[in-house]
């Protein structure tokens, strides 16, 4: 083991408090992440390249903050999560941050979830098969009108088909 990695395993013990081998398996998850990425970005996985470097210590930066209860992050329950073999210490470097920290991203999952569903869901609307959508050949409709122009001029009719979604104007 290099000097590097060495002393990110010392790091994670003192401020983890975890075992030797479980900080060990901790780095050993950060160093295969890095492997990974570095195939990914077909990088020099050597420790020469400040770009392998960099990496490494940006990912054992983060996994270190995480673990620290004391850092920024505040993440207090997952050295208790570690203990109770929740996950295997190496899985711990490839988890996403909100399974890493679920109390901190529960609230912005669950907005974005409601988002997607309100935006995918189909809603009961009044329909009309007046009009034809060029997109899908569809006759399923809404449609509402607006004076744009002078008053002395037909409305400006707004239609939305329902089924792609696909707006148009007529009039």
């Amino acid at each position: 083991m290099t000097a590097h990695r060495e002393k990110i395993v010392n790091i994670l013990k003192d401020k983890s408090g975890l075992s030797d081998i479980v900080c060990k398996d901790i780095e050993i998850g950060i160093y295969n992440w890095v492997i990974d990425y570095a195939n990914q970005k077909e990088y020099v996985k050597s420790w020469k390249n400040p770009k392998f470097l960099n990496v490494y210590l940006e990912k054992a930066r983060s996994v270190v903050c995480n673990i620290d209860n004391t850092s920024y992050v505040q993440n207090t329950n997952l050295v208790e999560r570690i203990k109770e073999n929740e996950f295997l210490p190496h899985e711990l470097a490839f988890m996403k941050p909100e399974n890493v920290f679920p109390d901190r991203w529960r609230n912005a999952v669950e907005s974005l979830m409601k988002k997607y569903e309100n935006a995918y869901e189909n809603k009961a609307q009044a329909m009309t098969n007046m009009f034809k959508c060029s997109k899908c050949k569809k006759r399923e409709c809404t449609f509402y009108e607006m004076q744009t122009r002078s008053a002395d001029e037909s409305c400006t009719i707004f239609v939305r088909c329902i089924n792609c979604g696909h707006s148009w104007r007529q009039g």
